[in-house]
């Protein structure tokens, strides 16, 4: 009896070490704070309206105002060629361009991904678009390569992370 609460607690306590291990490997590894730039390019009144509301923000920041009469760049800290990880903001262009289709009556949120892409055969193809763009089709999520994986954390570890 004795022996099993010896070994629980190791157990208990060898789970807690690993557990601030990677905590502390977590909060060592993150890009870290830094500001906007103050290195500006683009549109000077976009900029200028939009650099006070980018306290807070970190790293390089990229702006687009798209009207009718074209579109307006704004960036801190980066160039026209820096690539950007969207990461979730995919999911409200993508709601919106949805909403945008059903209004002018080209698809409806029941309409299924074969009746747009024919072309496929599997399970996907019964998902609707309403499933898709509130994340319940049941499609697994995306994974990297072992070697895509690894230039991602080397990019955090790097602080090179945008």
């Amino acid at each position: 009896m004795r022996w099993n609460r010896y070994r629980r607690d190791r157990q208990i306590i060898a789970a807690v070490l690993v557990f601030t291990v990677i905590v502390a490997a977590g909060i060592a590894l993150q890009p870290g704070f830094h500001p906007p730039s103050s290195r500006t390019t683009g549109d000077k009144q976009l900029v200028s309206i939009l650099t006070p509301l980018l306290n807070g923000a970190r790293g390089q920041v990229a702006a687009a105002l798209i009207t009718p009469q074209g579109v307006r760049y704004g960036l801190w800290g980066s160039e026209y060629t820096t690539q950007y990880e969207i990461a979730s903001l995919s999911k409200t262009m993508t709601a919106s361009l949805l909403l945008e289709a059903i209004r002018r009556g080209e698809v409806t949120a029941q309409t299924p991904v074969s009746a747009l892409v024919p072309e496929i055969v599997s399970p996907v193809r019964d998902v609707t678009l309403e499933q898709l763009v509130s994340h319940r089709s049941g499609l697994p999520p995306l994974t990297a390569s072992v070697g895509q994986r690894l230039a991602i954390l080397s990019d955090i570890a790097r602080r090179q992370n945008p």
